[in-house]
C-alpha cells in the first residue's frame, strides 16, 4: 500500500533531529507544491496537530494531543503489519467482531482495528469488557498463518500478545509488568491488561486468529465500575503520569512484530520469565473441576503444566486461575 500524502508529512515532522522541516523538503519529497504541503498542514491541524509554521524554517510539532488517528502510527512504524493495516474507529460495538469480519473478506495478516470506546466489548468466558472511552486502547490484530509457524494454538498467540504488551510497558513504566495465566497482565498485582483470542479452524489447522487487547492507559479511580476498583489498574494509578496513547500503541505494534519472530521455546521462556505464579501453589477452574498444584510453567503451545500433590505431571490447555 503506498503510503499517503498526510502519513508521508507526518513521518517527516515526528523525525528525531531538527526540529523543523522545510516546506519546500517536504513538497520535493512528495512530489507536489508548497501550496499543497501546505494544504495538508492545514488538514492536519483540523485534526488535532498543532503545528507550528516559521518563515525560513518550516513546519514543526508543537503539540501532539492524544489522539488516535491511523496516519500517525504508519508514519511512525513504516513497515511493520500491524500498523500498516489500521483502522481507527471513534466508537464501535467490538473490534473483535469487526477484524473477524473482515478477515473473513480477505484481510491481509497484521489487518488491525481500534476503537476509542466499545459498547459491546467482551473478555474470556463472555464476560463484558467495559471500554472507557479515550482512556485506554482497545484493538484487535488479524494473524494468518503465514507458513513461519507463528500460529499453532490459540493459546500460543496469547502468550505471544501477553509478552509482546508486557515487553512494550516496559518502555514506559519503571515497574515490570506481570502475566497472570492464561491472559492477563498486572501491575502490582492488579489487572491493567486482557487478551482475547477468537480462532477459526480448518480441520485440524489454525487458519486464522483475531488477537483483541483492551490495555488501560489513562483510567483514573473512578473510571472503574465500584466492583472493579480493587482488583483493576492504569498506567496512570501506577505512578501518576497521563500518556499519549498513540505512543504506547506504537511500542506494541513493534513488540507484537517482534513477538511473532520468535521460536516456541524462546516466546515460552519470556512468558515464564514474567509470569507470577510459576512455582506457587494454585486452584485452577476447568470444564472438568478444580484442578490443584504447583505451577511449573507452560508449554510452548500456552498450555499450563501442573504438578500434581504425588509430583505427577498434568497439563491443561484451559481454565482460570482461582
Amino acid at each position: 500500500m503506498t503510503d499517503s500524502a498526510d502519513v508521508l508529512i507526518l513521518r517527516h515532522l515526528f523525525a528525531p533531529g531538527h526540529p523543523f522541516v522545510s516546506g519546500s523538503a517536504l513538497a520535493e519529497a512528495l512530489g507536489c507544491s508548497r501550496t499543497a504541503i501546505w494544504k495538508r498542514i492545514e488538514g492536519l491541524s483540523q485534526a488535532g496537530y498543532r503545528i507550528e509554521a516559521r518563515p525560513h524554517a518550516g513546519y514543526r510539532l508543537a503539540e501532539v494531543p492524544d489522539i488516535l488517528v491511523a496516519d500517525e502510527i504508519r508514519a511512525r512504524l513504516p513497515g511493520n503489519p500491524f500498523a500498516g493495516g489500521l483502522v481507527v474507529f471513534r466508537e464501535t460495538r467490538s473490534t473483535n467482531d469487526i477484524v473477524l469480519r473482515e478477515a473473513e473478506h480477505g484481510a491481509a495478516h497484521g489487518f488491525s482495528a481500534l476503537a476509542e470506546s466499545q459498547t459491546a466489548g467482551r473478555g474470556r468466558l463472555g464476560r463484558r469488557w467495559l471500554s472507557a472511552a479515550s482512556r485506554g486502547l482497545w484493538f484487535s490484530v488479524l494473524f494468518r498463518n503465514t507458513g513461519a509457524g507463528m500460529l499453532r494454538t490459540p493459546q500460543s498467540l496469547t502468550m505471544l500478545a501477553a509478552v509482546a504488551v508486557a515487553r512494550a510497558l516496559d518502555a514506559h513504566l519503571a515497574r515490570p509488568a506481570g502475566i497472570k495465566w492464561p491472559n492477563d497482565l498486572l501491575l502490582g498485582g492488579q489487572k491493567v491488561c486482557g487478551i482475547l483470542v477468537e480462532a477459526r479452524m480448518d480441520a485440524d489447522r489454525l487458519h486464522h486468529a483475531i488477537v483483541g487487547i483492551g490495555l488501560n492507559v489513562n483510567h483514573r479511580t473512578d473510571d472503574f465500575p465500584e466492583e472493579l476498583r480493587t482488583g483493576a489498574t492504569s498506567m496512570l494509578l501506577e505512578d501518576g503520569r497521563e500518556r499519549r496513547r498513540a505512543d504506547v500503541l506504537v511500542s506494541i505494534f513493534e513488540q507484537l512484530d517482534r513477538a511473532a519472530r520468535l521460536g516456541g521455546s524462546e516466546l515460552a521462556g519470556a512468558w515464564r520469565e514474567r509470569c507470577e505464579t510459576v512455582g506457587a501453589l494454585i486452584r485452577v477452574q476447568t470444564v472438568d473441576g478444580v484442578r490443584e498444584g504447583q505451577m511449573a510453567g507452560v508449554t510452548e503451545e500456552g498450555h499450563l503444566l501442573l504438578r500434581g500433590p504425588a509430583g505427577a505431571m498434568e497439563t491443561l490447555a484451559a481454565g482460570s486461575l482461582l
